[in-house]
């Protein structure tokens, strides 16, 4: 090794060699990039199998640019650099979120022109979390900031008025770590050990809780949506599904579905409902206003409205697919075997009793 490194000091290069090329720099083209930087995000979708970039700017533009869309290019792996053609577009991409494509989670950040594809990390994501039960002492913005610098990196605090926070609980903005939120869908029993799907889980008290899921088949535009309502024993107080003749993304199909489920569970006299959704996206768009401009906003409003006039209360929340096995059978059953609008009290397919039935079981 030392004879080695001998050799190399005693290497000498010619004049031909010695000349560098000096890319960027104050003034140089890197420098001038910044005028398009406000506009251009990249992005990583956390996927198992290969994205097509016009499948996510299909579904996303809308989203984050209701009037002019996106457009997406492929850089690496499911990661992709997106143009945004309105303003406030890349903002809401890199700062809201999170962001679904599909079931799968999509990690965005910051354009920087003197990075290349691979030295982007992707390892946060932007999310809101919830504070319940403080003293009303401690309702105020410094404490936000404190407890979420605990869960992850703090951004901001929603509601507050002079320091002080009002409500039932804080709403905190948080960086959280991308790559631990994918425990949403699945859990590590044991380190080493092979992974365990979540299994479904019974509400608490006289709730209801409702899953609900739709199913999107793209090369015919059709699909199908599908519910079931379960209580706090797992037994069952309705299902249905349907058929959709015709349908534009994913995300329609599953609020066509949560639609369904409402109306159907108003009509049963049901006052208290939890809505257990695989879509994150939907579940963001029913918990706020910020996808009403979205080509599915009238849908998440009309939802929205239907469940403040007709319900107690009404929680909306998240769970992986492998908990919501029981509606997205029905879902499929929509899709491929039905033509209308089936309503199930208690006698449903004997394919979907099966699921409920494994899902009611106690693991050993």
């Amino acid at each position: 090794m030392d004879r080695v490194e001998g050799l190399m000091r005693g290497l000498k290069l010619s004049e031909a060699e010695r000349k560098g090329v000096k890319i960027g720099g104050a003034g140089g083209d890197l420098e001038k990039q910044g005028a398009v930087k406000v506009l251009q995000a990249v992005g990583k979708v956390l996927a198992q199998k290969p994205v097509i970039a016009d499948a996510v700017a299909n579904a996303l533009g809308p989203v984050w640019c209701p009037m002019k869309g996106v457009s997406c290019k492929e850089l690496g792996e499911n990661i992709f650099l997106f143009n945004f053609y309105q303003a406030g577009g890349r903002k809401k991409a890199v700062e809201s979120g999170p962001w679904m494509f599909e079931k799968d989670l999509i990690v965005m950040e910051e354009y920087d022109p003197n990075k290349t594809a691979e030295q982007y990390e992707f390892n946060s994501i932007p999310i809101w979390v919830r504070m319940y039960k403080l003293p009303l002492g401690m309702m105020k913005k410094e404490t936000g900031e404190k407890l979420g610098e605990l869960v992850g990196e703090f951004m901001e605090m929603d509601g507050v008025e002079d320091g002080m926070a009002f409500g039932k609980c804080l709403r905190v903005k948080i960086r959280y770590w991308a790559r631990e939120s994918q425990q949403w869908f699945c859990m590590v029993k044991e380190p080493g050990l092979a992974k365990v799907a979540e299994r479904w889980r019974a509400p608490v008290g006289d709730v209801i809780k409702i899953n609900c899921d739709g199913a999107f088949h793209a090369e015919h535009q059709q699909g199908g949506w599908g519910f079931a309502a379960r209580d706090d024993k797992g037994i069952l107080h309705g299902a249905g599904a349907g058929h959709i003749a015709y349908v534009a993304s994913a995300l329609q199909a599953e609020a066509m579905a949560c639609a369904g489920a409402v109306q159907a569970a108003a009509s049963w006299g049901m006052g208290h409902i939890q809505l257990e959704l695989d879509s994150l996206t939907l579940v963001n768009a029913l918990c706020g206003s910020e996808f009403d401009r979205a080509p599915e906003g009238i849908l998440f409003r009309d939802i929205r409205s239907f469940i403040q006039l007709n319900f107690i209360s009404c929680e909306v929340s998240f769970a992986p697919r492998s908990c919501n096995k029981v509606a997205h059978a029905m879902a499929e059953l929509g899709a491929g075997q039905l033509d209308q609008c089936v309503i199930w009290l208690d006698d449903v397919p004997d394919a979907v009793s099966v699921l409920l039935a494994s899902e009611s079981a106690v693991p050993v």
